[in-house]
């Protein structure tokens, strides 16, 4: 064949090649996973609430929607939709950036997100020509940008790359959805409508050409049964999510917590293995994940790498699935951040005052006063110990479960006071409280995280370990316990050295309290204790050496929990931070959260009583602590302070750790201040305060 005569056989051969590309174009290669976002967006009669009418079998009293996907092929769990208070739009870009800040950061609400395309989104079956983008897309950016820099919406579908992802809905509802499908700069791959009756059928042709379609139902019985149809008409190897995201103004039962039904949703995920409960490595609760492990997952199951910028982690698969307790779980989790911390300590104060009327109108007043005294500073100390076990008994009622802890601390109190004499009594507390939140934390700290001394679940501020409103307590009962238990002993400062290392070890361990931030605290607690107790004034070096003593803990804390992979709250941030500046954000975000909450009128007041009630203790200290048998006790006291201080300087609920550490140690003065009499006073011994002597 003559080269000529070859030519429209070769322009021939590339036309049917183009043609066969181009055809092939709209459907994804061969062997790829892709992935559906089915997000239940219905509010009022749509949304799927709990149904508390009653009944024996707990069945009734369970959200409609854990029935319904109970017994399928889906997997399930409940999902922390939200960081402090919900806003259904913040959560859908949440979802679409794989992480999430505080709400109480941003300077204003989530603007409406709509779409904006070539023509009208309610106008005919199918629209894919042109470009389709979220019209308020810029705003949403820059008010990202505003909180922090590794908030960035629409790194999901920008992660998946070209041709983006689809968003598939229906004839006249809400689009906000659209932003999960949404890149980088607010485009979407393709946009759909159409009516309910071929509504699989579209998402299943939108699959073939997109690797990600998101889709918004408004979870009425219509839309589980879409769901149930999509399942069954999927690709084999494709991922199902459904997230439930309700209106932000969502009906809520009248009797229900509307933070605990919008913060804590329900998720199902098909196409990861057999049903089973959800969890994650953000909550590390069975039947509990967040909605910024949705990016992750999705791009995980494609085969994508995850960027460094997403926080949230791989939704796991584990356990066998219990709708009773998933709605169990929700329900303590919203009960216990309902004023029942505060409330039972002053129920302490309450009993303790009865009880001291009741004794003064049997004996003379001062005794009455010595004895009330005692049990009321034992009963505080005695008050972790109850509140952590409280959490097995999970009381729907707060007065109830107030009054429970109230009542068995002051009933501990009473007999720690009969069994042991004055100064011992606190080592009963201290070792009680220490031991169990230590047993409870080594079998991964359920208890705690069911009780009123555990982690703000339902806010979705943290999920596992330490909570901060405990972390000043646990110091000063190591302190008054080593204060209790014999005083000046050889080798003291080695004996609060190890004492120091162990509990810095139970608070800022990744497979403990997770809490490393709490190790400055401990450390400073501990440091200040030992300065306290050494004879003579501290030398230079001795100081030097006590405010390194806290950075080099937590140096060597993070090290370990590198190496043994066990992430910290702290360590997760630390170690997935991009940057320099990355860093120096964290730590401003930290005081920017502390200073909102000095800012709240009640814990300003709060403050203000606590430093009148340390700067009176420290003019009146020979009056109060002047008969005090051994330095161990201003070990305590100062140690005690001193953690207080810098737990609040170096946390971000701030305050709060100040003000909950004068208060254990206003308990821990109410004991000393009380022997039982005089065949027990000891006798008075002449300790200042460090370097007090060179003042005078």
């Amino acid at each position: 064949m003559r080269p000529l005569r070859a030519v429209p056989f070769v322009l021939a051969l590339v036309i049917v090649v183009a043609w066969l590309l181009t055809a092939g174009a709209g459907a994804e290669p061969a062997g790829e996973r892709g992935a559906y976002v089915v997000v239940l967006a219905g509010d009022s009669s749509d949304l799927a609430g709990p149904n508390e009418a009653g009944g024996t079998d707990g069945s009734s009293d369970t959200d409609p929607l854990l029935r319904h996907f109970a017994g399928t092929d889906f997997s399930l769990g409940l999902v922390s939709t939200a960081q402090g208070r919900y806003d259904q739009y913040q959560a859908m870009l949440d979802v679409s950036s794989g992480t999430r800040q505080p709400r109480s950061l941003y300077a204003s609400d989530a603007p409406g997100l709509t779409l904006q395309g070539p023509s009208s989104p309610l106008s005919g079956d199918q629209e894919a020509a042109g470009r389709w983008r979220i019209a308020q897309w810029g705003q949403v950016r820059d008010r990202a940008g505003a909180v922090s820099s590794t908030i960035r919406p629409g790194l999901l579908a920008e992660s998946i790359g070209a041709p983006g992802a689809a968003f598939v809905g229906l004839d006249r509802e809400p689009t906000s959805a659209a932003s999960i499908a949404a890149d980088l700069e607010g485009n979407i791959g393709d946009v759909w409508f159409g009516p309910p009756a071929d509504l699989v059928d579209r998402l299943v042709e939108a699959r073939r050409r997109h690797r990600l379609v998101v889709v918004q139902l408004p979870g009425d019985e219509g839309s589980l049964a879409a769901v149930d149809a999509l399942v069954a008409n999927r690709a084999g190897g494709d991922l199902v999510v459904v997230v439930q995201l309700p209106s932000t103004n969502a009906a809520i039962p009248t009797d229900a917590s509307p933070q605990r039904h919008l913060n804590q949703t329900v998720i199902a995920v098909a196409g990861e293995g057999p049903p089973r409960s959800l969890t994650s490595g953000s909550t590390r609760q069975p039947g509990l994940v967040t909605a910024i492990d949705i990016a992750p997952t999705v791009l995980a199951h494609m085969g994508v790498e995850v960027p460094a910028r997403m926080r949230g982690q791989q939704i796991l698969s584990r356990g066998p699935i219990d709708v009773a307790g998933l709605e169990s779980a929700r329900r303590r989790w919203g009960d216990v951040r309902s004023g029942r911390q505060a409330g039972s300590v002053q129920a302490i104060g309450v009993l303790a005052a009865a009880l001291f009327l009741i004794l003064a109108g049997a004996q003379d007043p001062r005794r009455a006063g010595r004895r009330a005294g005692r049990i009321l500073g034992l009963a505080m100390l005695w008050w972790p110990f109850v509140a952590l076990g409280a959490g097995a008994i999970a009381l729907r009622s707060a007065a109830a479960e107030v009054g429970v802890i109230a009542t068995a601390a002051m009933v501990l109190a009473t007999g720690t006071d009969q069994i042991l004499r004055w100064p011992r009594g606190p080592i009963l507390p201290a070792a009680g409280g220490l031991g169990l939140l230590s047993l409870d934390l080594a079998f991964g700290g359920r208890l705690l995280t069911r009780s009123i001394l555990g982690p703000s679940v339902v806010s979705g501020n943290r999920f596992y370990g330490i909570s901060n409103e405990i972390e000043p307590i646990l110091p000063i009962l190591v302190l008054v316990a080593l204060a209790a238990s014999g005083g000046l002993r050889s080798r003291l400062r080695t004996t609060y050295a190890v004492a120091g290392v162990l509990l810095a070890g139970l608070v800022g361990s990744g497979r403990l309290g997770a809490d490393v931030g709490g190790v400055i605290t401990v450390s400073a607690a501990m440091v200040v204790a030992i300065l306290v107790v050494t004879k003579g004034r501290p030398s230079r070096r001795s100081i030097a050496l006590g405010l390194a003593t806290p950075v080099a803990a937590l140096l060597v804390l993070l090290a370990i929990d590198w190496a043994g992979g066990q992430r910290g709250h702290l360590l997760d941030n630390v170690t997935r931070a991009t940057g320099p500046g990355e860093l120096w954000e964290l730590v401003a975000r930290r005081y920017q959260l502390a200073g909102r909450i000095v800012l709240d009128p009640a814990n300003a007041a709060a403050l203000a009583v606590c430093a009148l009630v340390v700067a009176g203790a420290v003019r009146y200290r020979s009056t109060l602590y002047g008969t005090l048998p051994h330095r161990g006790w201003d070990a305590a006291l100062l140690g005690g302070l001193a953690g207080g201080v810098a737990g609040a300087l170096s946390n971000d609920s701030g305050p709060v750790l100040a003000i909950n550490a004068v208060i254990a140690l206003a308990g821990v003065t109410a004991y000393l201040v009380a022997p039982p009499g005089t065949g027990h006073q000891p006798q008075p011994i002449n300790h200042p305060l460090p370097g007090e002597a060179a003042l005078r």
